[in-house]
């Protein structure tokens, strides 16, 4: 069996720009909320604000399981 490192090490080996990019999205989704909350409904503002919050969801929630796989290793 080879023993050179997968693709899953050399993510690993950057878990610190993972977590910088994990908070960067964290802060991109909360302003999202922010702006979809105070948007009145019906605007164009509201839809993309809504569009926002579950492209942030999906990404990452992505990043947040590969910084989990990372610390469990």
């Amino acid at each position: 069996m080879s023993q050179a490192p997968g693709i899953f090490d050399y993510i690993c080996a950057n878990a610190d720009k993972l977590a910088l990019m994990l908070a960067l999205e964290t802060l991109a989704g909360l302003l999202s909320v922010v702006f979809f909350v105070f948007s009145p409904p019906g605007t164009a503002t509201r839809v993309v604000s809504a569009l926002n919050v579950l492209g942030v969801l999906v990404i990452g929630g992505f990043t947040a399981a590969l910084l989990w796989q990372c610390h469990r290793r």
